[in-house]
């Protein structure tokens, strides 16, 4: 258990940093994820990358919106305007 919850907020700190500028949950995957991913591995990541951002959001730890492209990116709130 403590272990977990060693990686869980090490991963958390990881992209809480990431997020000084904004980022994608495409964006956190290489930090979270350091090796090649096959299509099933990257649904997989592509997941995890967004639980880690929807946790900070939900925290009030990051703000999120949609950029013009549709796409949402994540950005710590205290830097955002």
């Amino acid at each position: 258990r403590r272990l977990a919850k060693w990686f869980l907020e090490t991963y958390l700190d990881e992209v809480r940093d990431a997020c000084a500028t904004p980022q994608s949950a495409a964006d956190i995957v290489p930090l979270m994820f350091r090796r090649e991913l096959d299509t099933h591995q990257l649904t997989f990541a592509m997941g995890e990358a967004l639980a880690h951002l929807h946790r900070l959001w939900q925290a009030g730890e990051l703000q999120r919106s949609a950029g013009d492209d549709g796409v949402l990116r994540f950005v710590r709130a205290a830097l955002r305007k």
